[in-house]
């Protein structure tokens, strides 16, 4: 990953927490909207109705102002791993990719609900890429790639008991295409928004939550 350098792409990202309108198995729930911004990177984020709420914390340890640099999608596991105990960085102190966690509860003591989990994650460069994780560290064997531009599912159907939550993990890196990328990725900004809906009993979705991370 070390010799795939193209250049000092940064990516900063923001993260802000759209309105939240939540209807879920037929209740409705409490109408709230909420935003929080950092000027570096996504260190967390919470937003919440009456009774679903979502959060969302990088969890690797790469540093917030360290260059993403291009890594090829068959080394993912190794840099999600990463060097000296560091996820996301690699043997050079680059940092070649993010991993977030993001953790859906639902507040309810009373009912059951079920949620599908979406994330699309658009950029003004032509080669992001995030794929959900088993874990923190663990690609999963048959994962899924998702390019930018394209919705990709984190989770189809997961049924979150009374009080219960459900943590998923995902990591975004920026694909190395063996050829010069600085004019294609290096700078360029990104977004990702991660959107969970509730599940109706008939299998139908209703609205739900939505967070927005900017680079």
């Amino acid at each position: 990953m070390e010799e795939n350098r193209k250049g000092p792409g940064v990516f900063y990202a923001v993260v802000g927490v759209a309105t939240l309108v939540v209807a879920i198995i037929g209740a409705t729930f409490a109408y709230f909207s909420a935003s929080t911004t950092n000027n570096t990177d996504v260190t967390g984020s919470t937003a919440s109705g009456a009774s679903l709420s979502m959060a969302i914390t990088r969890v690797s340890d790469a540093g917030t102002a360290a260059n993403m640099i291009p890594m090829l999608t068959a080394d993912l596991q190794k840099g999600v791993t990463g060097t000296s105990s560091k996820s996301c960085v690699d043997a050079n102190g680059n940092t070649v990719c993010q991993v977030y966690k993001i953790t859906v509860t639902n507040g309810s003591a009373d009912i059951g609900i079920n949620v599908k989990g979406t994330m699309n994650l658009a950029s003004t460069g032509k080669n992001m890429k995030w794929e959900v994780l088993a874990d923190a560290k663990t690609v999963k064997a048959d994962g899924t790639v998702v390019a930018q531009g394209t919705e990709g599912i984190i989770v189809d159907n997961q049924a979150l008991a009374k009080s219960g939550s459900q943590d998923f993990y995902l990591v975004v890196w920026l694909e190395e295409t063996n050829e010069a990328q600085d004019k294609d990725d290096a700078g360029k900004t990104f977004t990702g928004t991660v959107t969970f809906n509730g599940v109706n009993a008939d299998g139908t979705e209703s609205n739900g939550i939505t967070a927005k991370f900017n680079g």
